[in-house]
């Protein structure tokens, strides 16, 4: 078998979406391929954001010994105060603190070579590589374009120049490729994007939206696959799917859950989720609150004053899936979860997030018969989704069977996974 080196699983990340997209693609990928795993964490190191995954620091230059650096990177949140202060004085002398430079992929890798034999999570990376027939990296809630490139994208643009520069084949699989909503995003910033994406040997796009954006700013070697969450059911035993087949709670209940873009509505969200929850009530459905991420976080207060079922992130993943499994309707504005809940057959309502996933999700699986609302929805917005509920309640069985279909016909459209990469 061939060997393909997988990257940016993010299994160990507590989002409901990285415990699971990422696996799920592994799974497809194991049968036709040695698989060698080389989770991001290992080189994100002391990276802002990702460093509580790390295992050890990065450090070069400076006037700090590494040892003592280490020391103090090993207790950065019981002397927060102490790490930021060497940490800005070291930097003050020329000390780095993460190999990656964002914005700047092509100095990261300068960085690389410098000092990858000093680490060994970063000569891993490179003998990797080496040792690799091909390159895959999970795409999932990485290439969102922004004026200022995050971390993450800065990281696999590295990963995309070194596999050039070895000569080694790299395709990016399961992807969105889209502008961050919350900015104006510049040409420049485009253009950067697409001038490293150009570099790969394909990308797999889970949605049409993408796929149009790339072929329009000259991208080739393109393909349309569904989100690997679609096939879920490979993450668990026999057992495990026995109890996710169990409905938690006996009977019809309303899930709700929270959306990426709650950062950006502070100052109103809670409210008008509540808002939404007391206008929901007057159905007589059960309602239950499930987190998909730590952003969702805030509808605890509201599960409490409601006195509802508050099902937490920190759950077994069994759990998780079983309260999304068996809902009766779904209103998230959370994408993975939104998938697993189609994929039964069960109708969900979308909120916007912090890109168009949401729409391109729900064009999707349901053409032009939806509607998307707004991350924290207005009174008249509220209005629309409870005669949105209505139409669902007295249609039920027609919407589901028609979901199910739809996503039956799009696997038809989907291309072969195992084929694109052996091109």
């Amino acid at each position: 078998m061939r060997k393909l080196l997988y990257l940016n699983n993010l299994d160990k990340l507590q989002n409901f979406g990285c415990r699971s997209t990422g696996n799920s693609l592994k799974n497809r990928l194991k049968f036709f391929f040695d698989i060698i795993e080389y989770d991001g964490i290992y080189s994100v190191l002391n990276s802002p954001g990702w460093d509580r995954f790390a295992i050890k620091p990065v450090k070069f230059g400076g006037i700090v010994p590494y040892t003592i650096w280490n020391g103090l990177w090993n207790s950065r949140y019981k002397n927060k105060d102490l790490y930021h202060k060497v940490r800005k004085i070291d930097a003050l002398f020329g000390g780095k603190h993460d190999f990656i430079v964002n914005n700047n992929p092509e100095q990261s890798l300068i960085n690389f070579y410098k000092i990858k034999n000093k680490f060994s999570e970063l000569n891993n990376l490179y003998e990797n590589i080496l040792a690799a027939d091909l390159v895959c990296i999970n795409g999932e809630g990485t290439f969102l374009i922004s004026n200022d490139c995050n971390r993450d994208a800065s990281y696999y643009f590295f990963i995309i120049l070194l596999c050039k520069k070895l000569n080694k084949k790299i395709y990016l699989l399961n992807c969105m490729i889209d502008k961050y909503a919350f900015e104006k995003i510049t040409t420049t910033a485009i253009k950067f994007f697409i001038n490293y994406l150009s570099m790969l040997d394909g990308i797999l796009i889970r949605d049409y939206k993408s796929k149009f954006f790339l072929k329009e700013n000259g991208i080739k070697n393109i393909e349309f696959c569904l989100d690997a969450l679609f096939q879920w059911e490979n993450l668990f035993d026999k057992f495990s799917l026995n109890k996710i087949n169990k409905n938690p709670m006996g009977g019809e209940y309303i899930l709700i859950s929270g959306t990426s873009a709650s950062g950006f509505y502070k100052e109103n969200i809670v409210e008008s989720y509540r808002n939404l929850i007391n206008n929901i009530k007057k159905f007589g459905i059960p309602i239950v609150i499930i987190e998909s991420c730590i952003g969702d976080k805030f509808l605890k207060s509201i599960a409490d004053e409601e006195k509802l079922i508050y099902i937490n992130i920190e759950r077994n993943l069994t759990d998780l899936y079983q309260y999304i499994c068996n809902s009766y309707i779904f209103i998230s504005g959370r994408y993975h979860p939104t998938v697993v809940a189609l994929s039964c057959g069960i109708p969900c309502i979308s909120l916007k997030c912090n890109s168009n996933k949401m729409e391109s999700l729900q064009k999707l699986i349901n053409k032009e018969k939806f509607n998307i609302f707004s991350s924290a929805p207005t009174d008249s917005e509220i209005k629309d989704i409870v005669f949105n509920l209505n139409g669902f309640i007295e249609n039920y069985s027609d919407i589901s069977s028609g979901i199910l279909n739809s996503i039956e016909h799009i696997k038809l459209e989907s291309c072969n996974i195992i084929s694109f990469l052996n091109d």
